[in-house]
């Protein structure tokens, strides 16, 4: 159906109502920073996909966060929360499984959090591509993803010292990483990352 109008912001405002008035238990986190969360208190955000299909219809789902599925990559941690003692060694150690096949110097990019798996791969696609590069450099109570200059700085080094490389050494493993934090649903956090291959320039 067309509706005509802001969906996204009605759909958020039923949830809102619905988790504030009834007595439903509130799942979400939103970070502050990469470690430090709240509960959102509204069980916001919520997600939400419009679909336009021929004729102005329209398929819509939502979720307010689903567990992993076996195949998608769990974050070490008491109940999925990122922990500083093991995050950066874990991110490390996925973006060494690359090695050379998809020839660097790569463009990486990692996604902490999402309200499901496929949020979370939907947000690595886009900011492997520099899509995201103008997010916020820090979290807010409203739950706005943002970009962790400080954890990109460090895989940065870290891609730096791997040894892999193309003809040159570990240094030119990677050109750029970029490190994007989003809510999550308080049972799993969801881990993503992405290399696209885009001309890199020398």
């Amino acid at each position: 159906m067309w509706t005509g109008a802001r969906d996204e912001e009605y759909l958020s405002k039923g949830v809102h109502k619905t988790y504030t008035e009834e007595n439903l238990r509130y799942s979400q986190t939103i970070p502050l920073d990469m470690y430090e969360e709240i509960n959102s208190g509204t069980n916001l955000p919520a997600r939400s996909t419009s679909t336009p299909r021929k004729g102005w219809s329209t398929n819509s789902s939502s979720s307010q966060g689903r567990r992993l599925r076996e195949q998608d990559v769990p974050l070490p941690g008491d109940q999925g929360a990122p922990q500083p003692a093991s995050l950066e060694k874990f991110l490390v150690e996925k973006m060494k499984t690359l090695g050379t096949a998809a020839c660097p110097p790569y463009h990486l990019a990692f996604v902490v959090g999402g309200t499901s798996a496929e949020a979370a791969l939907k947000t690595v696609k886009l900011a492997s591509t520099g899509y995201l590069d103008r997010l916020p450099t820090k979290g807010n109570k409203g739950g706005q993803a943002f970009r962790d200059l400080e954890m990109e700085g460090r895989l940065l080094a870290a891609a730096r010292k791997s040894g892999y490389g193309a003809q040159f050494g570990g240094k030119h493993f990677a050109h750029d990483v970029r490190v994007v934090r989003l809510p999550r649903h308080g049972a799993s956090c969801p881990v993503a990352m992405a290399s696209p291959a885009r001309p890199t320039g020398t």
